[in-house]
């Protein structure tokens, strides 16, 4: 029955023109040979899967988050503890919202709920930068031939850098969403991204600096295909929790709870 479900759920999504091609990702801190982090999005048709791969060597994803456009929703799958989360662009937008009208946004951290930069394009490099006093961004690409793959890869740049705003842990999305448009203007796709951090103004903080680097790549392979395959019975077979308790959140504020009534 839920096989059947799940199929139905594809099968009456609207036509699209099956866009397949994938982006392999890996993270860099600045001077360090091997990454920190790397991803794997594989585009098909309608769906994008984007896989946080395990750092040893089985590759084997540890987190999946799954996008379905005509939907504009998300699937969320932890493969460790076997489970999922759904979320729709209407929460995370407003998730967005409370972010940047919240009392965080303030002090040194203001810039990251309202960034302004001063943009430069290099048209005989290619380097775009997007340069603040405590946030700087480079980055330089490609432009591909098929102007679809421009559109499917830009909405995967804007919905996944939302998505970063349902995470309390992570970097609000703001910054970088300032720099997908600046990318969009120029219509390339980064190749190389370069972020360098000033956590502090005063007293002046060390700066921290990550490279990442994208490897696009116009077809699927047979592996891309079984990855896919297994995310889609993930997504029939794990159990659904809420998004708190998907992130881990749930268990840390119980704590903390507990904690503050001793």
């Amino acid at each position: 029955m839920r096989l059947a479900v799940f199929v139905g759920v594809i099968m009456l999504a609207p036509a699209v023109v099956a866009q397949e091609f994938r982006i392999e990702t890996e993270v860099y801190r600045d001077g360090e040979a091997e990454p920190i982090s790397e991803n794997l999005t594989l585009f098909s048709g309608d769906l994008i899967f984007d896989f946080l791969l395990a750092a040893d060597r089985t590759r084997f994803p540890e987190e999946i988050v799954v996008y379905q456009s005509s939907k504009k929703s998300f699937v969320l799958l932890n493969t460790a503890r076997q489970i999922k989360t759904e979320i729709i662009e209407g929460e995370v937008l407003k998730i967005l919202a409370a972010l940047q009208s919240s009392s965080v946004a303030s002090g040194d951290n203001e810039f990251l709920f309202h960034p302004v930069f001063d943009e430069q394009y290099d048209v005989t490099t290619g380097w775009l930068t997007l340069q603040s006093p405590q946030l700087t961004y480079r980055t330089r690409g490609q432009q591909p031939g098929r102007t679809n793959d421009l559109h499917r890869y830009y909405e995967f740049l804007d919905q996944f850098s939302r998505l970063n705003a349902t995470d309390p842990r992570r970097m609000p999305p703001f910054a970088r969403l300032k720099l997908n448009a600046a990318i969009k203007k120029y219509s390339f796709i980064p190749e190389e991204v370069e972020i360098t951090l000033l956590p502090r103004i005063d007293p002046p903080s060390d700066p921290i600096t990550l490279r990442s680097r994208h490897t696009v790549m116009w077809q699927l392979s047979d592996k891309d295909q079984q990855r896919i395959e297994s995310a889609k019975r993930y997504w029939m077979d794990f159990e659904k929790v809420n998004l708190a308790e998907f992130r881990g959140l749930q268990t840390a504020e119980a704590t903390s709870d507990s904690t503050d009534r001793k």
